[in-house]
């Protein structure tokens, strides 16, 4: 099952390491809990945030893509402009949806949010 997270129509999901639905809506929920609890950062705060992280990584896809493609080229130059490992970037990325999501800041459509494709062989 190959995961896509989308945002503003800009999607990140071609990596080696793919993050399932399960593990990053979980990862969405801790990480809302860990800025309610320990960082003490209202949800609004947050959402902010989550924000604008993603218009900054949204923007450097952008820049770095092909003719609108995320090549793997894009995502490395995309980590080495934003100081992030590329698992970190992909991370992020899906992990902020995810909270978006959950706090029904974004809505799940044609621009933003989760897309599961199931992958077959055929002959």
């Amino acid at each position: 099952m190959a995961t896509l997270y989308f945002y503003k129509g800009t999607p990140f999901g071609q990596w080696e390491k793919q993050l399932s639905y399960e593990m990053a809506m979980a990862g969405g929920k801790a990480q809302i809990e860990t800025g309610l609890r320990i960082s003490k950062m209202s949800l609004e705060e947050q959402a902010a945030f989550y924000f604008q992280q993603l218009d900054c990584m949204e923007a450097a896809f952008c820049r770095h893509s092909r003719n609108g493609e995320i090549t793997r080229k894009a995502i490395v130059r995309v980590a080495k402009e934003l100081d992030m490992s590329i698992d970190k970037l992909y991370a992020t990325w899906c992990i902020d949806i995810c909270s978006l999501l959950i706090m029904k800041k974004i809505k799940d459509d044609n621009m933003n949010g989760i897309m599961q494709m199931s992958m077959s062989k055929t002959r």
